[in-house]
């Protein structure tokens, strides 16, 4: 309300103050035959004196009208968002910037063969709705990602897959030929496995060549878990978070191996579990080790994987 009346005093003065410009241009034209080139100019600036009163007027009007809508709305009722109109104004870089921002976050992808022997994925995602923004937006898009886990491996039923940032998880064993062509098609870059593909030097060899030299991905996460799961299946909303190095990640005696024997005498991580013959370590201690096998075990060093450990999370559809 108080806002109100102090727009109100101020149209008020605006127009008391046109009303003396328009008196004073009046006397002067009744007063003088002749004028003088002073007097010309002091009509003139008048003249413009109106002009922006006039101008002011009108502010203030509009002003006054939109106060006395956003009066009449409910107090819970969501406001109108901000427009932008001089956004395309701006650097194409920093629009392009701005539409990459607004893209989806990492998403996990779960892709499976199902009992029709098609590939299916455990959670559909709808394409970013940025898409429908404008042309530009949609050309950052398809820049970005691509449609990928189509039907048969055609173009329908597909769902947007950004294959820098989004992650695949499967469970090795469960991987078919099909969910093998799926993944690599989609030009994925991040693959999850389990962490107990790595109990030995030798399955850590296979997946790393697996993920680096079949699947051309740049990212191999290590996945930890502390939910049940008998299969793919069994998996809704999955998400992904980080390891701390210190978190322990479960690890198989076949890790103690004379190759494998670390130099520093302070790496005192591995713990005895209770119940015998298997150990634990950190995720540092475990990313070290992986590092050290891909250099003394892989071929092709121009192409190396990068290890990230995860703790993977889900809810159980019923």
């Amino acid at each position: 309300m108080d806002s109100m009346m102090s727009l109100i005093e101020v149209a008020s003065s605006t127009v008391a103050k046109q009303c003396e410009v328009i008196t004073r241009m009046t006397h002067a034209l009744a007063t003088q035959g002749a004028l003088s080139a002073s007097q010309t100019n002091d009509l003139l600036e008048i003249q413009k004196t109106i002009s922006k009163t006039i101008e002011s007027q009108a502010i203030t009007v509009q002003r006054l009208a939109e106060s006395r809508a956003a009066s009449k709305c409910d107090f819970g009722r969501a406001m109108p968002v901000t427009t932008f109109p001089r956004f395309s104004r701006m650097p194409p870089e920093i629009r392009k910037s701005v539409w990459e921002m607004t893209l989806p976050d990492a998403r996990v992808f779960v892709p499976y063969e199902n009992d029709q022997d098609q590939i299916a994925l455990r959670q559909a995602y709808k394409p970013p709705a940025v898409r429908a923004a404008c042309k530009e937006a949609w050309l950052v898009t398809e820049e970005k990602g691509r449609f990928a886990f189509g039907y048969k491996h055609t173009r329908i039923h597909r769902f947007w897959f950004n294959p820098s940032k989004d992650i695949v998880f499967v469970r090795y064993d469960e991987v078919s030929d099909d969910v093998e062509e799926a993944i690599k098609s989609a030009r994925t870059q991040n693959i999850a496995l389990q962490w107990y593909e790595f109990f030995s030097q030798r399955t850590c060899v296979s997946r790393m060549e697996w993920a680096r030299d079949y699947l051309k991905c740049r990212k191999l996460i290590v996945t930890i878990r502390p939910q049940v799961m008998r299969s793919v299946e069994d998996i809704y909303c999955a998400r992904l978070f980080k390891l701390l190095d210190r978190d322990y990640v479960f690890m198989s005696q076949n890790w103690k191996d004379d190759e494998d024997n670390d130099d520093d005498e302070n790496d005192n991580e591995d713990e005895d579990d209770d119940d015998g013959g298997q150990q634990w370590a950190t995720w540092a201690k475990l990313k070290k080790r992986l590092e050290k096998i891909q250099s003394n075990r892989l071929e092709r060093q121009d192409r190396r994987l990068v290890f990230e450990g995860m703790e993977l999370l889900f809810n159980k559809r019923t």
